[in-house]
Order: structure tokens, then C-alpha cells, then sequence
């Protein structure tokens, strides 16, 4: 009897969609509250300058696309987000101009991830996931997505 109820409700396999209790929909945004964080942080942090970023005197590792011979490279331009990480840490910085002439999706990464760090800390304090949230993070990957693009074409050009 409960079977046939459940595929007249539309249901496949007998299975309920089941409403999130507060306490998962807070679980779900603890680790990407932690990475925008973490971002700003490192950013905020470390030593950033158009040639080189290094945090507490250690150098990230060089871009894998530089590591190429150089008859196998694309471009010197190197990959999509080459110098993001300089950018960012740039733009977290408050050197706007610097980090947009490095990789202009810096200030973009920045900015979505204080909006990040904004929009999880609500679903902590809220205890719920308002639809417009979700609106919100798929057009920032949009966004991040289209600014990643954009700035390797205008490096490319």
C-alpha cells in the first residue's frame, strides 16, 4: 500500500525527499566558510609582488604549464590562472591597480570570496538555505569561470 502511495505521489523506489534539518544545512557550509577564510587569510598574509608570492619565506611551487619545453608551450602568457594567486593576495592587499595589470580575475576571486565567507556565515547563523543563496554561489562560479577566461584572453592579446 505504501509503495503504490509513493509512486502515485511520484516518488521512484519508495524513497521521500527529505527536508534538511538545520543542523546539515550548517554542516554543508562549515568547510567552504573555512576555504573563503582560508583565501582571505593567505591572501591578507602573505608577500605578494608582481614577480613572486611567498608566505612566511616559503615560495609556492612554479605553474605547471612553465615547467613545459618550451616548444610544447601555448603562449608565454602560461595557463588561465597564472598570477591569480599573486593577484588575489594583491587585491585582498588593497593593490587594486598592481593586481588587475597581473591577472584581472584577482580582485574577482576576492571579492567572491568575502561574499563567500559572507553567505556561509549566514547559513551558519540562520540554520537554513534561503533559495536566492543558492542563486547566489552558482553565479559566482559563473562569474569566476568568466573572469578566469577573460583574463587569459586579454594576456593572450
Amino acid at each position: 500500500m505504501r509503495r503504490s502511495k509513493d509512486k502515485a505521489e511520484g516518488h521512484e523506489n519508495g524513497s521521500r525527499p527529505t527536508q534538511n534539518s538545520a543542523s546539515d544545512v550548517r554542516k554543508g557550509s562549515v568547510v567552504p566558510l573555512i576555504l573563503c577564510l582560508g583565501v582571505l587569510f593567505l591572501g591578507f598574509t602573505m608577500e605578494a609582488t608582481p614577480q613572486r608570492a611567498t608566505w612566511m619565506g616559503i615560495e609556492g611551487p612554479p605553474c605547471p604549464s612553465r615547467l613545459l619545453p618550451e616548444t610544447w608551450r601555448l603562449h608565454e602568457a602560461g595557463c588561465p590562472g597564472c598570477g591569480l594567486t599573486r593577484a588575489t593576495a594583491m587585491a585582498i592587499q588593497g593593490k587594486i591597480k598592481p593586481s588587475l595589470r597581473l591577472h584581472p580575475a584577482g580582485v574577482l576571486v576576492t571579492a567572491l570570496a568575502t561574499a563567500g565567507a559572507l553567505i556561509h556565515s549566514l547559513i551558519l547563523v540562520a540554520g537554513r538555505r534561503p533559495r536566492w543563496i543558492d542563486r547566489t554561489l552558482r553565479a559566482g562560479r559563473v562569474l569566476l569561470l568568466l573572469g578566469l577566461t577573460i583574463g587569459w584572453l586579454t594576456r593572450l592579446f
